[in-house]
């Protein structure tokens, strides 16, 4: 019986509304005509920067990164490294909506589905109603964080004697569960099994012991060919709690490996797979924090750059950022959520906006990328609360920053044991929602979902044009190189992308004053030697 394993990443799907008006509204390709002021095109793709009698393209494609994920790279090391063949379909294929290249998988197949970057009801039925329509399944093999939360769902929608939920890690049961299923899954092998949830045909349900592992001592995540950008995690769990996040309720125990076996991994991906660049895929990567002076010593020197995310409690100083920066650190990502004491405190963050400020100082002259996500409408939040986020992103706020409305799927996360308290309640909807979105429409006692939309498109507007600001809310930039200009530093290249996101929407922005408006745009670029290429 042939094994198939699908997995990847969600669905990187751009908020297409914060694009509407602007240059690169999808719907509206007239806009572009706009740009062509006094017989010149004044679009950014035609600005390049002059520099030692050269002019070179201001916006360069971003260096095109090999497309793996930790989740998909650490599930094929499972079934290779006990010799199963298996054939891969990465998920983006359901995404999509794409048709199969199933040539090759003659009868029955044990379909593998990871859900682990799966986020709503809509996504979980899109994926099985795909699997159903386009492959031959004899059993479907649910695992995965998302999968674990929503157990009971499952066995309810789509629960037969052929459907089995991993409860557990994967390293653990996986391997066993196929072999047991291509032998024809007698229940008695089936209940030797760990961490496995399935509806029988008797009615009854299946449910196995529950087994943790030692991550520590687990093998690491094997990948194939020559790789220069390596994903990779470094603990499983979290020992935090916030409301927003369910982590702690499908991975509720901690672990992490030490800063000497982090080194070894990231010396042997060198030598198998030529990596130079890691992104850490871990919740928040430092803590415990004494394991960082350590790893810090091992990395500088050795050549490795690496992002991160973190904290804004995580003890830096000014020499620490500098350790960072000799470590190789290029980017890290902080969750500040909020500059509201108390809507923290709700969110049982267990960081203050004095943390938030503390950080944003420390790294705004850094040469460490830094972005800080936030999100409006937490349960409990007044619009007044939410005035000091945006105050401080308006007035304060140095760098990047993404802003989400907050989104409530049901009780899976920790806030909806506390519904009653904030009177929070889903709203029917009123259809035009995407299947990757669900629990955009509802209420509670600080404000509505619309309130909350409209908020953050206000404060991404005013931190835009505000004359002063430097925060830098972004939407189509990720396909361009950064920095723009590597030979200025980080503060001038944000003014740069403060400035090119400003003729991004000028027809938004500007209205009737366009060209006057991409006049002063123009002419401010070009204290940077950026000019209008030929």
């Amino acid at each position: 019986m042939n094994v198939i394993l699908i997995a990847g990443l969600g669905p990187a799907l751009m908020e297409t509304e914060d694009l509407t008006g602007s240059l690169y509204d999808q719907d509206h390709p007239e806009i572009r005509r706009q740009y062509y002021i006094g017989g010149r095109d004044c679009t950014p793709e035609r600005l390049v920067y002059q520099i030692r009698g050269e002019s070179i393209p201001l916006l360069r494609p971003r260096p095109k990164l090999q497309e793996t994920d930790y989740i998909s790279e650490t599930l094929k090391s499972i079934l290779s490294a006990e010799d199963i063949p298996f054939h891969f379909i990465p998920i983006c294929q359901i995404w999509a909506d794409e048709v199969p290249d199933t040539r090759g998988l003659e009868g029955e197949s044990i379909v593998c589905l990871s859900t682990t970057f799966m986020w709503n009801e809509r996504m979980l039925n899109h994926s099985i109603s795909w699997i159903f329509q386009h492959l031959n399944c004899r059993y479907l093999v649910v695992g995965g964080q998302y999968g674990v939360l929503k157990q009971e769902y499952l066995l309810q929608h789509w629960g037969t004697p052929n459907l089995f939920l991993q409860t557990g890690e994967a390293e653990l049961s996986l391997v066993p569960l196929i072999r047991v299923l291509q032998a024809g899954g007698g229940e008695k092998e089936l209940c030797a099994i760990p961490n496995l949830l399935s509806k029988r045909n008797s009615g009854t349900l299946l449910r196995t012991t529950t087994e943790d592992f030692d991550f520590r001592s687990v093998p690491r995540v094997h990948f194939r060919g020559q790789n220069s950008y390596i994903p990779y995690m470094s603990m499983r769990g979290c020992p935090y709690r916030c409301k927003f996040c369910a982590l702690r309720e499908c991975t509720p125990k901690w672990q992490y490996q030490t800063a000497e076996r982090i080194f070894a991994d990231w010396r042997a991906y060198a030598q198998e797979n030529g990596a130079r660049h890691f992104t850490i895929n871990d919740s928040t990567f430092f803590i415990p924090y004494d394991k960082i002076p350590p790893l810090l010593k091992l990395l500088k020197g050795s050549g490795f750059t690496w992002d991160a995310n973190a904290r804004a409690d995580t003890p830096f100083d000014a020499s620490s950022v500098k350790e960072l920066e000799e470590a190789g650190c290029t980017a890290l990502f902080f969750g500040f959520e909020s500059m509201c004491s108390e809507t923290l405190k709700k969110m049982d963050k267990r960081t203050t906006p004095a943390d938030n400020r503390r950080i944003n100082c420390l790294f705004a002259n850094s040469s460490i990328t830094t972005k800080m996500s936030f999100i409006v409408g937490f349960p409990g939040e007044t619009p007044e609360d939410f005035a000091q986020t945006q105050s401080y992103l308006v007035n304060e706020h140095v760098g990047r920053y993404s802003l989400y409305v907050f989104e409530y799927e049901g009780d899976i996360l920790p806030i909806g044991k506390e519904k009653d308290k904030y009177q929070l309640e889903l709203l029917p909807e009123n259809g035009g929602y995407h299947w990757a979105h669900a629990g955009e429409h509802w209420k509670h006692c600080g404000m509505d979902s619309d309130t909350a939309r409209s908020l953050r498109a206000q404060t991404i507007r005013l931190t835009r044009i505000h004359p002063n600001s430097m925060a830098v809310y972004r939407t189509w930039q990720d396909a361009y190189a950064w920095p723009f200009v590597p030979e200025l530093d980080k503060e001038q290249n944000l003014r740069i992308e403060k400035l090119l996101d400003q003729l991004v929407f000028a027809p938004v922005d500007a209205g009737t004053a366009l060209e006057v408006e991409v006049h002063r745009i123009l002419e401010e670029l070009e204290a940077f030697h950026i000019v209008l290429g030929q």
